[in-house]
Order: structure tokens, then sequence, then C-alpha cells
């Protein structure tokens, strides 16, 4: 987690949890046996739909797993690619149960309410605890990689309580307990022995496989084209109008 395409030299941040965005599943709730989840077609393609879903109230986000669907970079300045995936989103719009964040989609999940949500990867675990047929699956397409991360402004009044926050939650037993609570992956490797082995162990929240990986990305900084996807994301939640 060094030297990350967002903070190249690791000038600016340091990196405390890390996760991937997918899609959570009750499997309890619908037959999965022989069936292919691990695709973005559950919720893009009418036919391979298991039920209900939910979509993240993000637009890199679900822009994104548009774009990943059809092939391309969730990062795409091409005004020919986003208008492909504000095509597909459009034609996804009225079966979309609902445009929510990280914990109302969870809510949805837990309840049966939705049986897929598109969501992060330690929400859709944490929802595990209230409803054990709780699956996760990170599209074969590739979707985006993440890290939340410990930075002080340069022009912060407490920067001495900052870096001491911040030094506490780098402690490696504090950044084990983060973990073990949030479902979330730690960057510190001095904290990965006081991890709860089920975390350590489990695929989708210690995604290890290079090929699943090499799919994935980071959102960046899309400079101008930042205008387009927002009016992409406007048109899609206003349904084409």
């Amino acid at each position: 987690f060094l030297n990350l395409p967002y903070d190249m030299n690791n000038e600016y941040t340091v990196a405390y949890q890390w996760g991937t965005t997918g899609l959570g599943i009750r499997s309890d709730l619908v037959d999965v046996t022989g069936k292919n989840v691990d695709t973005w077609d559950i919720v893009f393609d009418p036919a391979k739909s298991l039920g209900a879903f939910t979509m993240l109230d993000d637009s890199r986000e679900t822009i994104g797993t548009a774009l990943k669907y059809l092939g391309y970079s969730l990062n795409t300045t091409n005004e020919t690619e986003l208008r492909a995936a504000e095509k597909l989103l459009l034609s996804q719009r009225k079966r979309v149960m609902a445009y929510a964040p990280s914990s109302p989609a969870r809510d949805y999940l837990v309840s049966g309410d939705a049986v897929v949500v598109h969501n992060y990867s330690g929400d859709v675990f944490m929802g595990q605890a209230e409803a054990e047929g709780i699956i996760y699956v990170i599209p074969r397409e590739g979707g985006v990689i993440w890290t939340d991360n410990l930075a002080i402004p340069a022009a912060a009044p407490h920067k001495l309580a900052a870096e001491l926050f911040m030094n506490f939650i780098l402690d490696p037993e504090n950044g084990a307990a983060l973990t073990n609570f949030t479902r979330y992956a730690s960057p510190n490797k001095a904290a990965l022995p006081f991890i709860e082995e089920d975390i350590k162990s489990n695929p989708g929240i210690y995604t290890k496989d290079p090929s699943v990986l090499e799919k994935m990305e980071y959102v960046m900084d899309v400079g101008e084209t930042a205008k387009l996807y927002d009016e992409v994301w406007t048109r899609v939640k206003a349904g084409g109008n």
C-alpha cells in the first residue's frame, strides 16, 4: 500500500483500511445453485436477475460498474464510452429498487427487502452477523478497489492531536480491533497477528487472487470529464429526463 496512484510518493496520506466494491447476495432467499453469480449480469441483464436489488448512491461507483461491465475503464474520459454506460444504466433504472448509501443498502439486504445489493465489502460482511445467508462476490468483470486514508490538512489548527490520533489508529492492536469490527482489511502488516483468523482467511476481505486484482481499479481524478460523469449521473437518477 505504498506509492498508490493517488499519492505516488506517499507524501500526503496513510492508508488504514482497504476493501473492494462488489455484490452482497442473500443466498438463503434465492437459489444460487449452479448459477454464475460473480458477475454484474445479475444487476444488468434482466434474464439473469435474482430479484430485488439496490445500487450504490454514488456516481463514480455505479457508473463504474456499468463501464466495467461494458469492458471499459471506470476512469475513462471517453465520451462515447460514458454515453454507453449511461444507456445501460437508464435501461436498468426501472428495475433498481433503490440507489442507497452503504449502511441502508446493508439494511435492505439483512431485512431481505433486497436479495442483491451493490455495496462495499465490509458492509456486506458486517451484515452476516444479522443474516447468515449473506455472501459477497467480486464480479469477474472487475470493479473498484479502494483505501480509506488518514491525512492532515496543511492548515490544521491541532496538528499534534491529529498525529497522535493517526498513531493510535496505526497501532497494530488498535488497527486489528478496527478490522475485527468493520470487516474491512487492514493494510498494516503488524496488525495481522491480532486479526481474527476467519477474517484473514476470507478471500472476499483479503483479496489476493491476481486474476481478480488485475481487473480492479482505484477511482481516479478524471479532470474536466468529472462534469460529464455528473451529467450522466443526474440523468440516470432522473430516469433520463
